[in-house]
């Protein structure tokens, strides 16, 4: 009998014990902050898995014995047709170091890695095309820069932002979302201390597209 796929908004408690397993056994951590399941069966094994949240493609595992059947390529086919159809057209994948030649083989691109964790990406140079379209709005000076989860935004975020200030000609104040660290552009208790800090003391403040949530310049 062949495989069979399923492509799901939502796991049963019954597969979601079935599909942390495979990825416990993948070394991975399960991670339920999710759009879209993909799982593949052979009768009632689940043999590989992967998941996609927005145009992020993760806990992507494929079970030990059946490694080496292309079962990995099945998967990131199928994620990618289902980001595609959701409006996703450049995609980021983050995996285990140990992973990146086997994805860069699938025609995915590495940007960054750690000792932990490897994030590459669907286009070649994708971010640094990105990166090298944007105008530079500084080209003198310190620049610093400041990520926060900022909710709830407390006043040692707010010391962070008023120090760096204080420290650097430019500071970027990137503000992580709290459902998945993706970044937002817009958080109100931000802008209120930032605005306040640049009443008080001479400064610029611009904000700038997705991305970023404020730059300051402080004089």
């Amino acid at each position: 009998m062949g495989t069979e796929t399923e492509l799901l908004t939502k796991l049963s408690q019954g597969k979601r014990v079935l599909w942390e397993q495979l990825l416990r056994r993948s070394e991975l951590t399960p991670d339920d902050r999710v759009d879209s399941y993909l799982l593949i069966w052979d009768q009632n094994e689940l043999i590989a898995t992967g998941a996609r949240k927005g145009n992020l493609l993760k806990c992507i595992a494929v079970a030990p014995h059946r490694q080496g059947e292309d079962l990995t390529a099945t998967v990131l086919t199928q994620l990618r047709q289902d980001a595609f159809a959701a409006g996703y057209s450049h995609l980021f994948l983050y995996t285990k170091p140990k992973n990146v030649q086997l994805f860069s083989s699938l025609f995915f691109y590495p940007i960054a890695e750690t000792d932990d964790v490897a994030l590459l990406e669907s286009k070649p140079d994708g971010i640094k095309n990105f990166l090298s379209a944007l105008s530079a709005p500084c080209k003198e000076g310190v620049v610093g820069s400041v990520v926060m989860n900022g909710n709830p935004f407390t006043l040692g975020h707010r010391h962070l932002i008023k120090t760096a200030a204080e420290e650097c000609d430019w500071v970027y104040v990137f503000v992580l979302s709290e459902d998945c660290s993706y970044f937002s552009t817009h958080s109100p208790a931000v802008r209120e201390a930032t605005m306040e800090l640049l009443e008080k003391r001479d400064g610029l403040m611009c904000g700038i597209c997705n991305g970023f949530q404020a730059l300051i310049k402080l004089g």
